[in-house]
C-alpha cells in the first residue's frame, strides 16, 4: 500500500509541475495575434522587385539544381545506389520512422 501511495504521490508532484509549467508558458504567450502593415507588405514587393532588377534573383531548373548536386556530393551518383528488396530505407526500424 505505501509504493502504491509513492507512486500516486509522485504522479501528483509531476501533473503539478506540468501545470505550473504549462501555466508559465501559456503567460509569456498572451495570446495576442499576429498582425502586419500594408506598409511592410508593400516594402518587401519594393525589395523583391529592386533584387530582381539587378539580378539577385537567379532562377534554377531541376537539371541545374541536379548538375550542382553532383558537384557537391559526388558519392551519391545513381551507379553507388544498390538495390534492396524492401524499399530505400529497409535498415530503419518502425520505431526510427519518423511518420
Amino acid at each position: 500500500s505505501t509504493s502504491l501511495d509513492a507512486s500516486i504521490d509522485r504522479r501528483e508532484i509531476l501533473r503539478g509541475i506540468a501545470g505550473v509549467a504549462f501555466g508559465t508558458v501559456a503567460t509569456a504567450f498572451d495570446g495576442k495575434p499576429a498582425s502586419a502593415s500594408y506598409s511592410a507588405y508593400t516594402a518587401r514587393e519594393n525589395d523583391w522587385q529592386q533584387r530582381q532588377e539587378n539580378g539577385e534573383v537567379q532562377y534554377s531548373t531541376a537539371r541545374d539544381l541536379k548538375k550542382a548536386l553532383r558537384e557537391v556530393a559526388p558519392m551519391n551518383s545513381e551507379k553507388s545506389k544498390v538495390f534492396c528488396p524492401n524499399g530505400m530505407s529497409s535498415a530503419v526500424s518502425p520505431l526510427q520512422e519518423n511518420k
